[in-house]
């Protein structure tokens, strides 16, 4: 029996389906505490160190100043993770952001009187990227650099340049867009790679219908959309009969192209809104939103006989193939996917017991 507990993302929770929109958002999002903002932390204080050993070496008691200050916040943020709350998760990354802006604004803007240590400018554009994901590390990056180069223009013109030429500071805006951009486009590289492998996780490779796990993770989200329209909603789980006797009489390839052959009729019968998923085997699940049991059990019948009526041609062939089909609908209050399922499974072995080819349903 299928149940919902053998998938994390059935949690109380909602669940979103989207998995591009899932791939996009930066990982502190998706687990607590993130395993960027940890190291991002640590390799800040590491700078605020050596910013402040610089500063009290060289006798520039600015850079002391601002490094302490840097590393209070990150001490702070630090000590935001140590329980693991996601929600502090999102104010330890504004912290190792500001704390990484603080370090690099304080050595370009209080440099030791050349233009070369405004190379520290092009380091800050990885951090947001690295922290936020890609809108909103391109938003902090773009601010940061406006404001730099603000800062270094007006410094320029009020007489007090630190040594820094016009020059310096194009090169330095310029210094800024090309990191923001390569940045931007190792994120942009990393988001459709973990789109592509979340979409892989979550297909059958012989069908390309979602497996198990992609069925299962999105049923909360059409639990929510049930229950806040009052809608029934109608379950089919089916076995394709005597998939072992194709195996064994035409061969393994045989039985993959039977497979195939039942997910192309499903789809092709079914509505859009409709959620069908390959649990394993031989064994399907079909998720029918605003459907009452008896108009599950109509579709149930109506895919025997599609099925009666194009039997697989295979390697000159004709495969007959037949469903045996258990239904169930949920009953009043909310909505319980594990008893669905247990009711629907219970269905199917009983249309099994008659002899396969049936569909029989029940009302959970």
């Amino acid at each position: 029996m299928l149940s919902t507990a053998d998938s994390a993302p059935l949690s109380n929770g909602s669940a979103s389906s989207d998995a591009a929109e899932l791939a996009h958002r930066p990982w502190s999002d998706r687990t607590a505490p993130s395993p960027r903002v940890r190291p991002a932390l640590w390799l800040t204080g590491s700078t605020v160190v050596l910013l402040v050993s610089v500063g009290l070496l060289t006798g520039h008691r600015a850079h002391p100043a601002v490094g302490l200050l840097a590393l209070g916040a990150l001490l702070l943020g630090a000590w935001l993770l140590r329980d693991r709350l996601s929600d502090r998760t999102e104010l330890a990354r504004w912290i190792a952001t500001l704390g990484a802006a603080l370090v690099i604004a304080a050595m370009a803007n209080h440099g030791l009187a050349a233009d070369g240590v405004l190379v520290w400018l092009a380091l800050f554009p990885p951090v947001p990227f690295f922290l936020f994901g890609l809108r909103r590390g391109l938003l902090v990056s773009a601010i940061f650099t406006l404001l730099l180069v603000g800062m270094l223009s007006a410094s320029i013109l009020l007489g007090r340049g630190g040594g820094h030429s016009w020059f310096a500071v194009v090169s330095a805006a310029a210094a800024l867009t090309l990191s923001t951009a390569l940045a931007g486009f190792c994120e942009h590289a990393r988001n459709d790679s973990a789109r592509r492998l979340l979409i892989a996780a979550n297909t059958d490779l012989l069908t390309g219908v979602p497996n198990r796990r992609g069925f299962l993770a999105v049923l909360n989200g059409r639990r929510a959309l049930a229950e806040r329209a009052r809608q029934a909603m109608s379950l089919l789980v089916f076995d394709i009969d005597h998939l072992k006797q194709v195996n064994d009489n035409y061969g393994h390839a045989a039985g993959d192209a039977v497979i195939r052959h039942v997910a192309s009729v499903v789809q092709r019968e079914v509505r859009q809104q409709d959620l069908l998923g390959r649990l394993g085997g031989d064994e399907f699940a079909l998720l029918l939103s605003d459907t009452r049991l008896d108009g599950a059990l109509t579709l149930a019948a109506k895919l025997r006989a599609a099925l009666h009526a194009e039997p697989l041609r295979f390697a000159g062939r004709l495969i007959p193939v037949t469903l045996s089909i258990g239904a169930a609908q949920t009953g009043p209050g909310p909505i319980d996917f594990d008893a669905l399922f247990a009711a629907a499974d219970h269905q199917l072995y009983a249309a099994k017991g008659n002899g396969r080819d049936h569909h029989i349903g029940v009302v959970a």
